[in-house]
């Protein structure tokens, strides 16, 4: 072609006799030779692909293959955060769980992996999943060395497990399935019971009592609305230790100092160099089975489930390492039984059966498989058993599934839910209300992720417009990073569509997440949210608070 002199060409300006070579989009190159003749200028355009190496920033991602590379690239970002003087970044911030926390969103690991901080140690941090086993096909033999492990960041690389709970979180199997695929002679089994697992260790000197997901009873709770583990776990100890006190020593005592007491009590029964789990089942504390008929009213007792040495990781036979002076104080031991037969018979048979706990040796480690009745296994698959109903109604609807809706979700547990109104004094049907949350939560990440992100499926390669992204709250950012993992890792074939997203919110977040978003959408409503939009959000932000 020929242009006048006058002429522009894209954004270059046309001047005499030269070659411009430039770049478009980072894999083509235009090559323009430009001629002057005869007062005009002749541009000869070439254009070539060129292919382009990944950007670290998204490409697919090579995710830790276990525990100890996580741990390796931990102390790693420590060091490098600590050489860096930065005004943004202080001591305080620059501690190991921090480091952890990066690392597991810089793979998009979290939220299925999760750290806890101990209070007052910013070297030792507990690291769990969240026991769910979709979606960690990429990660698996991490995801499941993370189940419930303490780590020391003051230890060398390598020697960092205070203590790991990795093979305490059993598997749901149905009978015929682990008749037919799992089965051995040699497993061992005991009953199963509904409670929550207290976990007991000592390191350096120090006792601790915690749960698989917090490194602090005290601070776990589930169940009942404010009472916590460390409280239930207490007043079983009482139980077993209350004559040892007087009225007016407990008159003149500190809950907190009781507390401290009683569990000093306790740990004269075990052995420093051993690491315990008890299970704990209380009438505030229900989950799936209710005790009352078994074991009385108000009821509360605690099972020895577990025991291995802290050092070596072992674990014992249960029956086996029964402590004396534990039965004497109370503390009860799981039923065994001689085999699957006898113990399938007896679950069906027992009212207040929760199920069976299966120990496999596999690969000379144990893994552990539970079994339930029919009963059981629908009460775990359509109730989330959280104490807000709302919270429920929510991850019903989150699971998506046409057999099993929030309507029968009520119908089965909660016929006499009090319904929302709206401004109009009218009952607001559950299943809109949510509905019309996820919805609009949806469209916006959509309309935020088509603003901020350009996708090119040659290449499975994404550009991200920077400055627009850094204009949204740290909550949007977090979902957007998400999704552009999924784009390059999952939905390669083109870029990411509306069902995507809404697959995104309700199939890989957990409900903790969805409730943020709620409480988020409710505080920062969108332009283009309608007024009635606008009040269901309030509405539901009030249900679950």
């Amino acid at each position: 072609m020929h242009l006048n002199k006058s002429d522009k060409y894209g954004l270059i300006n046309i001047t005499k006799n030269k070659i411009f070579i430039f770049s478009i989009f980072s894999f083509f190159y235009i090559i323009i030779i430009k001629i002057d003749i005869s007062n005009y200028y002749y541009v000869i355009i070439l254009a070539t692909r060129h292919k382009v190496s990944m950007n670290p920033d998204n490409q697919p991602f090579k995710f830790p293959t276990n525990l100890y590379q996580l741990v390796d690239e931990t102390f790693k970002l420590y060091e490098e955060r600590k050489n860096i003087c930065s005004d943004e970044m202080t001591n305080d911030e620059n501690n190991y769980a921090n480091c952890l926390i990066f690392i597991l969103k810089k793979y998009h690991l979290w939220p299925l992996m999760k750290v806890k901080k101990f209070k007052g140690r910013s070297d030792i941090v507990l690291l769990h999943n969240s026991y769910l086993r979709k979606n960690v096909e990429n990660f698996k033999e991490l995801y499941e060395q993370c189940r419930s492990v303490v780590l020391d960041f003051s230890m060398e690389c390598n020697n960092n497990i205070v203590v790991t709970y990795a093979n305490s979180i059993p598997e749901r199997i149905d009978y015929m399935n682990y008749i037919n695929t799992v089965y051995s002679s040699d497993d061992k089994i005991y009953e199963a019971y509904d409670g929550t697992i207290i976990t007991v260790y000592n390191y350096k000197n120090e006792w601790y009592f915690g749960t698989s997901s917090c490194p602090d009873a005290n601070s776990s709770k589930f169940s009942h609305p404010t009472k916590k583990h460390g409280n239930m776990f207490d007043e079983i100890l009482f139980k077993y230790y209350k004559e040892h006190f007087t009225a007016e020593e407990l008159s003149a005592l500190t809950a907190e100092e009781v507390s401290l007491t009683l569990r000093n009590l306790f740990v004269q029964n075990l052995d420093a160099n051993m690491a315990y789990e008890f299970l704990i089942v209380h009438h505030e504390n229900k989950h799936i089975v209710d005790y009352t008929g078994l074991l009385g009213n108000n009821y509360m007792d605690m099972f020895h489930i577990n025991t291995k040495h802290r050092n070596t990781l072992i674990e014992n036979d249960i029956i086996s390492s029964v402590i004396p002076s534990l039965i004497t104080l109370g503390v009860k031991y799981p039923l065994p039984f001689n085999n699957i037969n006898e113990a399938y018979m007896h679950i069906n048979d027992l009212q207040y059966s929760y199920g069976l706990i299966v120990k496999k040796i596999v690969n000379d480690k144990i893994k552990l498989y539970k079994i339930s009745t029919d009963a059981i296994n629908f009460r775990e698959e359509t109730d989330p058993c959280h104490p807000n109903i709302w919270m429920n109604i929510i991850s019903v609807y989150m699971k998506n599934k046409q057999e099993y809706t929030i309507k029968d979700y009520i119908s089965n547990y909660n016929p006499d839910i009090n319904l929302p109104v709206d401004n109009n004094g009218q009952k607001i049907d559950p299943t809109y209300l949510v509905h019309t949350i996820i919805s609009t939560i949806k469209d916006s990440l959509y309309s935020y992720y088509k603003a901020t992100t350009n996708y090119y499926p040659n290449y499975n390669r994404y550009k991200m417009n920077k400055e627009m992204d850094k204009q949204f709250p740290p909550i949007i950012q977090y979902h957007l990073a998400q999704l552009r993992n999924l784009q390059v890792n999952t939905y390669k074939a083109k870029m990411i569509n509306i069902g995507n997203v809404y697959h995104y919110l309700c199939q890989c977040n957990d409900v903790n997440n969805i409730k943020t978003l709620i409480q988020f959408f409710a505080s920062n409503p969108i332009n283009e949210m309608s007024k009635r939009t606008s009040m269901c959000f309030a509405i539901m932000t009030s249900l679950i608070s």
